[in-house]
């Protein structure tokens, strides 16, 4: 079996002990030393079968026990065979030793033994001890010296392969008992090998400064903390521990706070391999840094400087902290990030932080410097974006955005902060150049210029911009003017048939808290000349994959002209009102309405309808060629009453309905009623459709359009070239 670890060099300083005998006698135990205060018992000899074969002499060093919090102890006892005993001195050529480790006086956890050398003063009580393993090439090593006068001053230690395993075990000896409860439960894996030099100094038999440096190799951990998982995969580094202890300091006038503190500085440099604390996932490159200088009080904790470096992308600094234990907070602090490659980052440490999240596409470029901290009670942040670039698949992107932001706690603070941005654009909405600028303050921020928003050779105007309780439930509020905002350039953009019109909206109060954003007011769509009225519009989770609308379709007098022509659908004459209720929309598909549009009362316009627009509304009934069938084919054009057609759309079926329903038929329903000569009758016979199969029939009947339109463009440049 592979050893697990190896002990390269001890060396012990100990002056004189104080109480001592100073003689020996054949079979009798010699005791020499004091009693340790805190750790160890009385030091011990024993000579054993005196002037025989099998004589040897025994020496019991004192028990250390390195937390008082348990029962756990370290025990070392030296055998000696072959020895020379000219008192007070006693020299011993051929020893043992065995370093134990206990969990308490019954149980122990495990053994090193070694070779040695002696040579102990009964007098002085001088004491020491060289040793080597016996078979250097069989773990663990030991080798080294130890030297013990009066007390112990000095430990210097050098590990070389020390095995997870071991190093739980002797973990123990230095952790409290609920502390070590803890890490037997939550370590489910762990396995490395750790090569460290160890030096204590020790005053009065206490620790007064402990300095661990050292390699941590190809670690794999497996852990849980707070609910959060912990783990590691082929982690290395190299690190260096120190611990001291140091008069204490107070922060008030009282001087009874002042106690011993404990001083712990940690670096850990050339960093590679992989460590998850969820949700942060991040692999290192070995470019990476970490120092940190911390004091612990029996009433705070005090970090005077902390920081990480991240190759050369990034710096996160913590200073002055000083951290309460009875208040639960700190009194002060500084924290600073600079990042100077957002997108390098994000690429070498952040790509899986957002995993599994709506933002797992989010890309950024750009630089970032942040500041924050608590000083004299009042709490702080400014924060500065250089050619910020979001990018967040096709929902949002964000270019040349330059933002400086100051935020204060007093309730008082009046100076301004600025955001500008050359590009904006939401879905498939362009926004231009613009910015605002602001004032942050206390748990409000409110915009002191007006934003506007170009969109389609206009502009949408945010008045009133604010943010109130922005730590606990940000809640967004702000007033929206569009003024006759013209349709075209819109449908051009998005690639919709051309129409006539303006886009107006005035909407006093819109807001957005968690994830939900409400227009208090109406949109009004001047288009067909008619009317259309949005109202009770909200969005959730606009920036999502799952965004979700809601809104109410009022339909006032449209001109069906215009209308049927600008889809290509045929001609048909007339006005018509209508509404589209409960719209639900998921990722903009829609899950839910209820439909419905009508011919509009006092219509002064003759009602007419071309053979093409009979042929369509019989086709999305399911009917084709309609016309084509009988002697109505010689007309152009037909006369109606009335029409109407809706569609209850739940669960993915529309549930159809007409003007009115047929008499005669049970479940048919009149699309279009015939008034005067030549009249015409359209009956829809399905009470149910498919809602994926009426849009197949609708854009089948768009598809024949465009191919018609074609043709057509093709014809007349023919005739234009026979012409020619």
């Amino acid at each position: 079996m592979t050893p697990l670890w190896a002990l390269d060099s001890i060396q012990l300083e100990i002056q004189n002990i104080d109480k001592k005998t100073s003689t020996t006698q054949p079979g009798k135990t010699v005791q020499s030393g004091n009693t340790w205060q805190r750790w160890m018992q009385d030091i011990s000899l024993q000579w054993l079968a005196p002037f025989s074969a099998r004589q040897q002499i025994r020496l019991n060093l004192p028990r250390w026990y390195p937390n008082t919090d348990n029962k756990a102890f370290v025990q070392a006892q030296i055998i000696c065979r072959q020895f020379t005993l000219q008192l007070p001195r006693i020299q011993c050529h051929q020893a043992v030793l065995q370093l134990s480790s206990y969990k308490n006086a019954n149980t122990r956890i495990d053994t090193i033994n070694a070779s040695a050398k002696l040579s102990y003063n009964t007098n002085s009580g001088q004491l020491q001890l060289d040793f080597v393993s016996s078979d250097k090439n069989t773990l663990p090593v030991l080798q080294g010296k130890l030297l013990w006068k009066k007390k112990l001053t000095r430990l210097n230690i050098s590990l070389h392969k020390l095995d997870s395993t071991r190093l739980l075990q002797w973990s123990r000896l230095f952790l409290p008992p609920d502390i070590n409860a803890y890490i037997q439960q939550q370590i489910t894996q762990l396995s490395t090998q750790i090569n460290a030099q160890l030096q204590v100094q020790i005053h009065d038999q206490l620790i007064q400064k402990l300095t661990l440096t050292g390699h941590i190799d190809k670690m794999s951990l497996a852990a849980t903390y707070k609910e959060r998982e912990i783990a590691s995969e082929n982690f290395s580094t190299d690190f260096e521990l120190e611990l001291k202890q140091q008069p204490g300091r107070t922060f008030s006038n009282d001087h009874a706070n002042k106690a011993d503190n404990t001083i712990i500085a940690l670096q850990l440099k050339n960093i590679k391999g992989a460590a998850y604390i969820q949700p942060w996932y991040m692999e290192f490159a070995g470019k990476e840094q970490f120092n940190t200088v911390l004091e612990i009080t029996p009433q705070a904790l005090n970090i005077d400087l902390a920081y990480l470096l991240l190759e050369q992308t990034a710096r996160f600094t913590l200073s002055g902290l000083h951290y309460r234990f009875a208040q639960n907070q700190p009194d002060h602090y500084y924290f600073q990030v600079q990042i100077s490659d957002l997108q390098r980052l994000q690429q070498r440490y952040g790509h899986h932080l957002l995993s599994g999240t709506d933002y797992e596409n989010l890309q950024l470029s750009g630089q970032l410097n942040l500041v924050t901290g608590l000083k004299n009670n009042h709490r702080h942040l400014d924060l500065q974006l250089h050619h910020l670039t979001v990018q967040l698949a096709d929902l949002l992107r964000i270019q040349q955005l330059d933002a400086d932001i100051n935020w204060r706690e007093s309730p008082h603070y009046q100076n301004q902060s600025h955001i500008q941005w050359q590009q904006l654009r939401y879905q498939d909405l362009p926004i231009g150049a613009s910015g605002f600028s602001f004032i942050a303050r206390a748990d409000q921020i409110q915009a002191t210029t007006a934003i506007n928003l170009p969109v389609f050779d206009s502009a949408i105007q945010i008045k009133n911009a604010r943010i109130n309780n922005l730590f606990t439930q940000p809640l967004i509020r702000f007033d929206t003017m569009l003024q006759d905002m013209p349709l075209q350039p819109v449908c051009h953009h998005f690639g919709w048939p051309q129409m006539r019109g303006n886009i107006s909206a005035a909407i006093p109060d819109t807001r957005y808290q968690t994830g939900q954003l409400e227009f208090g007011g109406n949109i009004l769509v001047q288009v067909f000349d008619g009317l259309i009225t949005i109202d009770h519009l909200s969005l959730y989770q606009p920036l999502s994959n799952h965004s979700r609308l809601f809104a109410n379709i009022d339909l006032q007098r449209l001109s069906l002209a215009p209308l049927t022509q600008t889809f290509g659908f045929g001609k048909i004459n007339g006005r018509v009102s209508g509404y589209i209720k409960n719209l639900d929309m998921l990722n903009f598909s829609p899950q839910t309405f209820d439909f419905f549009v009508y011919s509009s009362k006092n219509d002064d316009i003759p009602h007419t309808i071309s053979q093409k627009a009979v042929d369509n509304l019989s086709s999305m009934n399911g009917v084709s060629g309609l016309l084509s069938r009988g002697f109505l084919q010689v007309f152009e054009n037909f006369s109606y009453d009335k029409l109407g057609i809706g569609c209850h759309l739940q669960n993915g079926q529309c549930r159809m309905r007409g003007v009115s329903p047929v008499a005669d038929k049970p479940g048919a329903y009149y699309l279009v009623k015939g008034g005067g000569i030549p009249r015409i009758d359209i009956i829809g016979y399905e009470p149910v459709v498919d809602w994926q199969t009426l849009l197949s029939r609708l854009q089948a009947v768009r598809g024949q359009e465009i191919e018609d339109r074609g043709q057509r463009t093709e014809d007349r440049g023919q005739r234009i070239e026979d012409r020619g």
